[in-house]
C-alpha cells in the first residue's frame, strides 16, 4: 500500500506543501528538493488520491492545448485521431483539449503567433509539433516558466526541459533507409532524399541518420541530392522534376510528406529508381502494393497521439511525471508482403 502525502512528506523533512508544490511542478521550490521528493515518492510508492485529485480538476477545469500540422500532410490525421480518442476519455475528469491545425509551410512567426494563443487559456499541458528555430525554443521555454508543461510531439526539441517527447527515433529511421540503400547499391550510386524541412529537428536527424550509413559503408563512391519540399506535393513534384532533367537517381528516400507529388513527378519522367517512404496512407500502401515503392517505415502516428495524451493525463490528475521524457513508439519496416 502507498504512503500518503504527509507521510511523504515527513519522510522528505519538508511541509506537505513543498511536496504539494514538488509533484505537480508550480509554485517556487529549489529543483534539487523537487527531484529529491519525486525520487521518494517513486521509492515508496506515492500514489495521489485520484478521486479528490479529479473532482478538483473538475472544479478548475484543466486544459490541454495541441498545436499540430494537419493540413497538407495526411501523417497528422492519425496523430490527431489518437488525441481525440484519449481527449473524449479524459473529459469526464474535468479536462479539456483545444486541438488548434495549423499549416506544414514551417513558417517561425505563425507558430509564434499560435503558442500565444494558445498560452492566453493558460493550458496545463501544451501539445506541439515545435519547428525548431530558436524563437521558438525560447517561446516555449516562457510558457514552462509560467507554469504551462510542454509535449513535443513527432517534432523533437533537444534545447528544452519537456515533459515529454512522443514520436518516432529519427535518427534510427533515418538508419534504416540507409541501410536499406545500401543493400542492393553497386558501382557509385546516387541517391535522392526528400525532406520537409531542417527547420524541423526529425526530418534533419532523418537526413542525418541516412547519410551516416551511406558515408560508412560506400564512402565517397555514392552521391546523395537533398530536397526540402515543406512537406507540400506541388513542390515535391516540381524539385523532383527538375532534379530528374538533369540526373539520373538510383533510390529515392522521401523522409517526409509529399510523396505523392515526389512518385507521380518520377512516374512522369519514366523512371524506375528504388523508393524508401514514410508513412502509411492509401497512397503509400497502393504504391508498395503495385512494386512502385519497395519499403515503408511506420512510426504509429496514432499511438503517438494516444500516448501524449495520456502523459498529460498523468500529469494533471496524478502530478506524475515520465521517468524517461524520451519516449519513442515503436518503427515498423514494412514490406509488400506485410500488407
Amino acid at each position: 500500500m502507498g504512503i500518503t502525502m504527509q507521510q511523504l512528506a515527513d519522510i522528505a523533512r519538508v511541509s506537505r506543501a513543498t511536496v504539494d508544490r514538488a509533484l505537480n511542478n508550480r509554485g517556487r521550490i529549489d529543483e534539487e528538493t523537487a527531484k529529491r521528493i519525486r525520487e521518494l515518492a517513486d521509492k515508496f510508492g506515492y500514489t495521489p488520491n485520484i478521486v479528490a485529485k479529479s473532482l478538483a480538476t473538475r472544479n478548475r477545469q484543466s486544459l490541454v492545448s495541441v498545436i499540430i500540422n494537419t493540413k497538407q500532410n495526411i501523417f497528422f490525421s492519425d496523430v490527431i485521431r489518437g488525441i481525440e480518442t484519449t481527449a473524449r476519455e479524459m473529459e469526464s475528469f474535468g479536462i479539456r483539449t483545444d486541438i488548434t491545425h495549423t499549416s506544414t509551410d514551417f513558417s517561425v512567426a505563425d507558430q509564434l503567433h499560435l503558442i500565444d494563443a494558445a498560452l492566453e487559456a493558460k493550458p496545463n499541458v501544451l501539445i506541439i509539433t515545435p519547428i525548431y528555430e530558436p524563437p521558438i525554443i525560447e517561446k516555449l521555454r516562457m510558457a514552462k516558466e509560467s507554469g504551462t508543461e510542454v509535449i513535443a510531439i513527432s517534432a523533437d526539441i533537444t534545447d528544452l526541459d519537456l515533459l515529454s517527447y512522443v514520436g518516432s527515433d529519427h535518427l534510427k529511421a533515418g538508419r534504416i533507409a540507409g541501410n536499406m540503400a545500401t543493400l542492393t547499391s553497386s558501382g557509385h550510386p546516387h541517391f535522392a532524399v526528400v525532406i520537409g524541412s531542417r527547420k524541423m529537428l526529425g526530418h534533419k536527424l532523418r537526413l542525418e541518420g541516412f547519410e551516416s550509413v551511406i558515408r560508412e559503408t560506400l564512402g565517397n563512391d555514392a552521391r546523395i541530392s537533398v530536397i526540402e519540399n515543406e512537406d507540400d506535393n506541388f513542390i515535391s513534384y516540381d524539385k523532383i522534376s527538375e532534379l530528374l532533367c538533369n540526373e539520373d537517381i538510383d533510390m529515392f528516400f522521401f523522409g517526409a510528406a509529399g510523396t505523392e507529388g515526389g512518385i507521380k513527378a518520377i512516374e512522369r519522367h519514366g523512371r524506375h529508381p528504388r523508393i524508401i517512404a514514410f508513412d502509411l496512407t492509401e497512397f503509400t500502401k497502393a504504391k508498395l502494393k503495385d512494386r512502385t515503392i519497395d519499403a515503408i517505415i511506420y512510426q504509429n502516428p496514432y499511438t503517438q497521439g494516444r500516448r501524449a495524451m495520456q502523459i498529460a493525463n498523468d500529469y494533471i490528475l496524478k502530478g506524475i511525471r515520465p521517468g524517461n521524457p524520451r519516449h519513442y513508439v515503436d518503427l515498423h519496416l514494412l514490406l509488400r508482403e506485410s500488407l
